[in-house]
């Protein structure tokens, strides 16, 4: 068990440093690039990894959606929905109040 956990919080501070970064690319290239432009490339390469991770477990993608259904396509468009302002907003504000939550908000 303790291996286990390990890995997952090893995965866990990878994600957050890989999203970190994300973040600070998005805010570089927010002056040429445009936001759907940015979001496109970013699911396009989540899609690559994606695909890959389906294709080594062998899963049969068909049944899997259509049991998802309509709560599959709700997650899809609030995903996408919040990409998208996440990325507007890392690109038109402060950095830090995008990376930060308002503390002061929670009281």
């Amino acid at each position: 068990m303790g291996r286990r956990k390990t890995r997952a919080v090893t995965l866990m501070l990878l994600s957050s440093l890989s999203f970190s970064i994300m973040q600070a690319f998005v805010k570089m290239s927010s002056t040429e690039v445009g936001t759907f432009e940015q979001v496109f490339f970013r699911n396009l390469i989540s899609m690559i990894i994606a695909g890959v991770t389906v294709y080594r477990a062998k899963l049969d993608l068909i049944p899997e959606i259509k049991k998802g259904g309509l709560a599959l396509w709700g997650r899809s468009f609030f995903g996408f929905l919040g990409i998208v302002l996440f990325f507007y907003a890392t690109g038109h504000a402060r950095q830090a109040d995008v990376a930060k939550p308002n503390l002061a908000a929670f009281r």
